[in-house]
C-alpha cells in the first residue's frame, strides 16, 4: 500500500496541474474570439470594440497627442471617442492584422482608415493591449501613430 501512495499522488497532482492548463487554455481563445469578433463586427458596422468596454474601464492612450492620458470610465472615454468622430465624415474601419492571446490578456494590432472631414483620409495604426475579466474589457494600453492623430485634430 504505501508503494502506491506516491505515484497516486504524482497522477492527482499532474491531472490538476493539467485541468489548470485546460482552463487557462480555454480562457485565452475565448478571450481571443471575444476580440476577433468584435473588431469583425465593428468592420462591418455591427458595432465596436467599445461595446465590450467595463463601465469602469481603465483606458490609457500612450503618446503625446492632445487626446493622451489615461481615462478612468466608458463614459469619459466615449467623450473622446466623440471628439476623434467629429472630426471624420464617416467611421473608421478596422483591419486587424494580428491578435495574440494569453490568459486575460489580448493584443490587437490593426489598421483603421476612415476619411476626414478636411478631404483627407485618416489613417493609423494601432496596438491596443486589453486586459478582459468575465467577458468585459476592464483595462486597454494604446499605442498609434500620436502625431497622425494629432494632424487629425487640427494640433
Amino acid at each position: 500500500m504505501k508503494n502506491i501512495i506516491p505515484p497516486l499522488i504524482a497522477v492527482i497532482l499532474m491531472a490538476f496541474i493539467c485541468g489548470c492548463q485546460i482552463k487557462e487554455d480555454n480562457l485565452t481563445a475565448s478571450n481571443k474570439k471575444q476580440i476577433q469578433t468584435a473588431f469583425d463586427n465593428w468592420k462591418k458596422g455591427k458595432g465596436t470594440v467599445f461595446d465590450l468596454l467595463d463601465e469602469n474601464v481603465t483606458w490609457v492612450v500612450a503618446g503625446s497627442s492632445p487626446v493622451s492620458g489615461t481615462y478612468r470610465s466608458k463614459k469619459e472615454l466615449l467623450d473622446v471617442v466623440r471628439q476623434i468622430n467629429a472630426k471624420l465624415s464617416g467611421p473608421i474601419v478596422p483591419e486587424v492584422k494580428q491578435i495574440i492571446a494569453q490568459d486575460d490578456v489580448v493584443v490587437a494590432v490593426w489598421q483603421g482608415k476612415a476619411p476626414a472631414k478636411d478631404g483627407n483620409v485618416y489613417s493609423n495604426t494601432y496596438s491596443w493591449v486589453l486586459t478582459l475579466k468575465e467577458g468585459k474589457i476592464i483595462r486597454v494600453t494604446a499605442f498609434l501613430d500620436t502625431y497622425l492623430l494629432s494632424q487629425l485634430l487640427g494640433q
